[in-house]
């Protein structure tokens, strides 16, 4: 197996909505390549990631030279992305992350833990469902948003991920160097294009997306978040947080939320009542939910309170059919911060 490691200089990305959810969060880029696309046939050949140092990024593939070397590759791919809080991909949700965890799974490989604690910030399903994307360009295959955001130039290979498999087989007979180097530049330029095209997240509505698809908070990973007709519920997974104990406390005056955690399936639930005002407005407590002692602490001290849907200390939920993502997410962020530290196990 060989390692290659390539540092690089890229613009960093930062809006106040990506801030929101991942501003303080380690983010890697990562991809792999493949010779096919059933995890129960194919192997794992090269994976790359992106990683962010200060001033510059990493750019780190592991390239399987020999057959055999699969374990190796694989091995050295989970001990990088330990490090990670995140990862950046492109259909990774729908590809990169299950074939690696099945490849594992076959080949007997521990740390499925370390994989289930890592969000996924997958940039193809916001793209499909949560701009509009889709019309525009017809195909959102990844060249296709890169061409869009005017970074196409910057790619070098030129081929696709069918081809790279054509010639890593050639390459398992001869071992040439340029084979190798025509490899292990689509992976290269697919890891460095896909940071690039971050900026693609100010055509969408990532609020939306990130209430459909959840995201990562307080060391927990928010899975679902629904709107009844008189509560918000969500649900999560352990993600750095590590370990969770079990853990239930029923709704009280001080604290109006049913929490309950498991440490068999490290997996906890949010039961937040609320009321109607009038016909159409589901609101709930945030000021008791978040502690604050009064609406004016609440206004003063949260951080919250500038947002549109938050009014004399409540959040309101939804107004007749339209949904204040953006308020729901900050709210469970600051609501997970704070009842995390007694989620976690000692």
């Amino acid at each position: 197996m060989k390692q290659i490691t390539d540092e690089l200089y890229l613009d960093d990305f930062h809006s106040r909505a990506f801030d929101l959810y991942f501003g303080d969060l380690k983010i890697y880029v990562f991809d792999i390549e493949t010779t096919g696309l059933d995890p129960r046939r194919s192997s794992l050949i090269l994976s790359g990631i992106l990683e962010p140092e200060q001033g510059h990024f990493n750019a780190i593939q592991y390239f399987m030279e020999n057959p055999g070397e699969e374990e190796d590759v694989i091995l050295r791919t989970l001990e990088k992305l330990r490090e990670a809080d995140c990862v950046l991909t492109y259909n990774g949700r729908g590809f990169d992350l299950p074939f690696l965890e099945t490849r594992m799974k076959r080949m007997d490989i521990p740390g499925r833990e370390d994989l289930l604690g890592l969000y996924n910030l997958d940039l193809y399903p916001i793209i499909r469902n949560d701009s509009p994307l889709k019309e525009v360009l017809g195909s959102l295959r990844q060249k296709n948003i890169e061409y869009y955001m005017g970074v196409a130039d910057s790619r070098y290979d030129e081929i696709d991920g069918g081809e790279s498999v054509r010639l890593f087989l050639e390459y398992l007979d001869t071992h040439s160097p340029a084979l190798e180097q025509r490899i292990l530049l689509h992976n290269h330029d697919d890891i460095i294009q896909l940071r690039r095209i971050l900026p693609v997240l100010l055509n969408c509505d990532l609020h939306r997306a990130m209430f459909r698809t959840g995201f990562p908070a307080a060391g927990l990973i928010l899975t679902e978040i629904r709107v009844t007709k008189d509560s918000l519920h969500a649900s999560a997974r352990t993600g750095r947080l590590g370990p969770l104990r079990d853990y239930i406390a029923f709704p009280t005056e001080s604290l109006p939320v049913l929490v309950q955690a498991s440490s068999v399936t490290s997996t906890c639930e949010f039961e937040f009542p609320a009321r109607r005002i009038g016909r159409s407005a589901l609101v709930l407590d945030a000021a008791s939910l978040l502690g604050f002692p009064s609406d004016a602490a609440f206004t003063e001290q949260s951080g919250l309170a500038s947002y549109p849907a938050f009014q004399s200390g409540y959040l309101v939920l939804k107004q007749g059919r339209a949904v204040n993502y953006l308020e729901i997410n900050a709210f469970l962020i600051a609501f997970l911060k704070r009842i995390a530290p007694e989620l976690a196990a000692e």
